[in-house]
């Protein structure tokens, strides 16, 4: 982006599962950049590591508390988005890549929105484990 002769540039990282849309730099075409997800042969990753469902609600919370930036949150299984102050679909999605990061799992698109309750997300990464 030109601004006052100089080039700028802006990062927003993006979540692997969406794409991308760049515009070209002198073209009046937009082309679709799929985000690399999976690795290079796109296989799904499998995380080695084991927890049981206490060790993976300690580990939502420690990532939500960082993810919001408020050290007072405690989650249950029946916690909700509506329940944490700060908790909104943007965060979600940090939360969710901060999980996929530190567990060394990848969630589906579906998997992503699916989960109401904390509870939830404890069975979904369960699955991933």
């Amino acid at each position: 982006m030109a601004y006052g002769g100089r080039c700028v540039q802006f990062f927003v990282p993006l979540p692997r599962f969406m794409i991308d849309l760049i515009v070209a730099p002198g073209h009046n075409r937009v082309r679709d950049v799929a985000a690399v997800g999976a690795g290079a042969a796109g296989k799904s990753r499998k995380a080695s590591i084991e927890m049981n469902r206490d060790e993976i609600r300690g580990k939502i919370q420690e990532l939500l508390r960082d993810v919001i930036d408020d050290d007072t949150i405690v989650v249950t299984d029946g916690t909700t988005a509506d329940d944490v102050k700060g908790w909104d679909s943007t965060n979600h999605v940090r939360l969710m890549i901060a999980l996929e990061s530190a567990l060394n799992i990848q969630f589906d698109t579906d998997e992503i929105i699916a989960p109401e309750t904390v509870g939830e997300l404890i069975t979904l990464i369960q699955s991933k484990l």
